[in-house]
């Protein structure tokens, strides 16, 4: 809108300027003053020369284009409770036309937080829907591959609680003891445990407990599908099930540990990308135009300004 007006007063400028300058030249020779005094002296002169028919002012406006808008400005100056005309020619920055600098520092941390707000800060829609996009597809994977490495979970416990028995077990180290524990002596039987074996049974079925029946041939013996019964066998078809289903539940675990890595990533990234380009934006050349008004000689005048900064 500012522009606007500043267009119309410069076209205003302009018409004035040639109109009164084709009357001046078909009706009256230029005069050279350049006061209000000598305008009145050469229009008077003018007139008495023309028997009375010249228009009055024309001489004035040739010599000084913009003679009756300075002294209207210094009028509109020295009132200031009224300041359209002061206002109409000029377009200060705080206009918005030279773009304020926006905050590298913001950007990033932005960013770091929700990956694509710092773009969106930065204007860079397109860039904040792409980084938010991947943010929420990572964590929608996340989800999915842990909810699904739950599910399989809950199953092969369900399978080893089925298939598998600490009973046999113990019994199969009483009889590796060689007579040195009974299979009703717990204590005894930990003991030789520990003694000959690189890993022990927990005492509560958790993860170590699930992971340890299916992965070490110790363990083999309380599978109830065992031929041998013997501790350091492999012969358990059950056992070979249940460790593929360990295996199925593992994979989507570690799909969404590589979910959770592209998140930490795209934070990273992202607040990058928001800091290098605010402060790309920062650097860009930036010009403004417009009207102002300046001191000349003790008198105010409209002058053309552009301002650059980089």
């Amino acid at each position: 809108m500012r522009r606007f007006v500043v267009l119309i007063n410069i076209l205003a400028l302009a018409w004035s300027f040639a109109h009164g300058h084709a009357q001046a030249v078909f009706e009256n020779p230029p005069s050279m003053g350049t006061g209000r005094e000598h305008d009145s002296a050469s229009n008077s002169e003018a007139g008495i020369q023309s028997g009375g028919h010249s228009p009055q002012g024309w001489s004035g406006r040739l010599t000084y284009p913009f003679t009756e808008m300075r002294y209207e400005l210094q009028a509109e100056i020295i009132r200031p409770q009224s300041s359209a005309v002061l206002h109409s020619f000029i377009m200060p920055e705080e206009a918005g036309v030279v773009k304020p600098q926006r905050s590298v520092k913001k950007a990033f941390l932005f960013s770091a937080i929700v990956p694509g707000s710092g773009e969106l800060y930065n204007r860079s829609y397109l860039s904040a829907m792409a980084f938010l996009g991947v943010e929420v597809g990572a964590w929608l994977l996340y989800a999915k591959f842990t909810g699904r490495g739950n599910e399989l979970t809950d199953e092969f416990e369900l399978y080893a609680n089925a298939h598998w028995d600490e009973q046999r077990y113990w019994e199969s180290l009483a009889r590796d003891s060689g007579g040195r524990c009974s299979a009703s002596d717990r204590a005894c039987l930990e003991d030789y445990e520990r003694e000959s074996f690189s890993h022990f049974l927990p005492r509560t079925k958790n993860q170590t407990y699930y992971e340890n029946i299916g992965k070490y041939d110790q363990f083999n013996a309380g599978w109830d599908d065992s031929q041998s019964g013997d501790a350091r066998q492999r012969d358990s078809a059950n056992r070979e099930a249940y460790t593929f289903m360990r295996l199925d539940a593992n994979k989507q675990f570690k799909n969404a540990t590589r979910a959770t890595t592209v998140v930490l990533f795209n934070h990273v990234l992202s607040a990058l990308h928001a800091a290098y380009t605010t402060h790309r934006y920062n650097q860009q050349t930036k010009a403004s135009m417009g009207m102002r008004i300046e001191k000349y000689n003790d008198e105010l005048v409209p002058t053309l300004a552009v301002d650059v900064a980089w």
